[in-house]
């Protein structure tokens, strides 16, 4: 299975993918109704002609099987056949959901990634993961498929405002935390060149997925902070209130180096280095809204766990992460007290 597909930086636009893939192929556009309004004119404008656009509405609750029959019913419709390239103009949400369809779109169909967050940048367009959700959680049906390639062009990262930036940003400290203290350092102080920011970062997943492509061992390090950001994710959704990934990623982070001081040999100075470099950055979420058993029953979800056994990736130390670290349930509830009280 192919575990990275190439990578392109500059300028990406319609024009830039016809001239790589050829202009007599078949194209399905995939974009959400944010980058309809502020991405598809930056693609488009070298272009006199637009391929079948396919828009789902914007927002992690249509990342759903129901919007998938809708692109796949409109695929059909348009005539769209096996050997077609399907264009996913988006954040992780359209990466997610466009590679999804297009993995069972009669059988598989080729698929590139445009990110249009830094998010999708650094996480969801690498990888070769596809999902939708479920109610019960987020990514729960999936498949490894890899996108033929993946353009990673930075002009449409000034369309973000700021939480969907610092959003990206999680995942990015994420990276440092689990692989390299200088970059988590450097990450910090925002500092970074966005490019050469999303290369690094690129460039530590690159490494870790192309070593365990299909999740079986080191590349669950990857999940640090998503077992409990992914079930606060899940809680808040289900409470209707709207927060984004990354805030839950970075809530996650601060709660799990609590058990990484316990049950992965963090030191407690790194681990405060951890939550006070979090919350310099990120505000606090009103985790005391939701319900704790709510919180618990998303954790169970959880597809690192094994049968009712909960099992997590922490930081030993910053800059290198273990996993299949097993952490009793009956843990958490502190860790979430120690949250609100203390953040």
């Amino acid at each position: 299975m192919q575990a990275i597909a190439p990578i392109y930086y500059g300028t990406s636009g319609f024009a830039q993918l016809k001239a790589h893939f050829g202009s007599q192929r078949q194209y399905l556009l995939v974009c959400d109704s944010n980058t309809r309004r502020l991405c598809l004119p930056l693609f488009m404008e070298h272009s006199s002609d637009t391929p079948p656009l396919f828009e789902i509405a914007a927002g992690e609750a249509h990342k759903t099987l129901h919007s998938c029959e809708q692109l796949w019913t409109f695929a059909l419709e348009k005539g769209i056949d096996r050997n077609a390239l399907w264009i996913n103009l988006g954040g992780g949400l359209v990466s997610d959901l466009g590679g999804f369809a297009a993995a069972c779109y009669k059988r598989g169909v080729a698929f590139v990634n445009v990110p249009t967050t830094l998010l999708a940048c650094v996480d969801a367009t690498a990888g070769a993961k596809t999902g939708i959700n479920l109610q019960a959680g987020k990514n729960i049906i999936g498949s490894f498929y890899a996108p033929e390639a993946i353009f990673m062009d930075t002009r449409y990262l000034h369309t973000l405002p700021r939480e969907e930036w610092l959003s990206g940003l999680a995942e990015v400290l994420k990276h440092g935390i689990i692989a390299d203290a200088g970059y988590w350092k450097l990450c910090l102080t925002e500092g970074m060149e966005p490019e050469r920011m999303i290369r690094r970062s690129v460039e530590i997943k690159s490494a870790i997925v192309e070593a365990d492509p299909l999740e079986k061992g080191m590349r669950k390090i990857l999940n640090f902070g998503h077992t409990l950001g992914h079930a606060l994710e899940a809680a808040f959704a289900q409470r209707g209130i709207r927060v984004t990934h990354g805030a839950c990623v970075a809530a996650g982070m601060w709660l799990e180096s609590l058990a990484a001081e316990k049950y992965s040999g963090l030191s407690p100075g790194q681990g405060n280095e951890i939550r006070s470099g979090l919350a310099g950055l990120f505000e606090k979420l009103p985790v005391s809204e939701i319900d704790m058993p709510d919180i618990q029953k998303f954790v169970m979800y959880d597809k690192k766990n094994q049968g009712a056994d909960i099992q997590m990736s922490l930081p030993d130390r910053i800059g290198h992460c273990l996993y299949n670290i097993h952490i009793p349930a009956a843990e958490i509830p502190q860790w979430i007290t120690a949250y609100i009280q203390q953040y």
